[in-house]
């Protein structure tokens, strides 16, 4: 089982998370959270935890910003496969749209 965790900082309305196969076909999409510059609104400052399902093989995650200056606040995501952390505290740039990570699933 993969774990994909995410910590959200303010703003959170304008952030969302996809992850692709090698094959470029999503196998998880959020929708963009609620919350605005107020640490109590909406989803802003939670935690989030979705349990996937991934085959053997490389991936790579996606953090977006619709606004394009970055996830604001103390934020991470991380991807966890049994047990084992792939990427820890993958924080989005202080400034720009969208970065990337790639990480890979092993079953041996």
């Amino acid at each position: 089982m993969t774990a994909l965790e995410i910590k959200l900082g303010t703003w959170s309305q304008e952030n969302s998370v996809s992850i692709v196969g090698s094959d470029t076909i999503p196998v998880f999409t959020s929708e963009p959270w609620t919350g605005n510059s107020g640490e109590t609104s909406g989803n802003n400052n939670e935690n989030f935890v979705f349990r996937l399902c991934l085959t053997e093989g490389t991936y790579m995650v996606t953090l977006y910003d619709s606004y394009g200056d970055g996830w604001n606040g103390h934020h991470y995501v991380k991807v966890t496969h049994q047990e084992s952390v792939l990427i820890l505290e993958f924080s989005p740039a202080s400034d720009g749209a969208e970065i990337s990570a790639p990480f890979t699933i092993n079953t041996e």
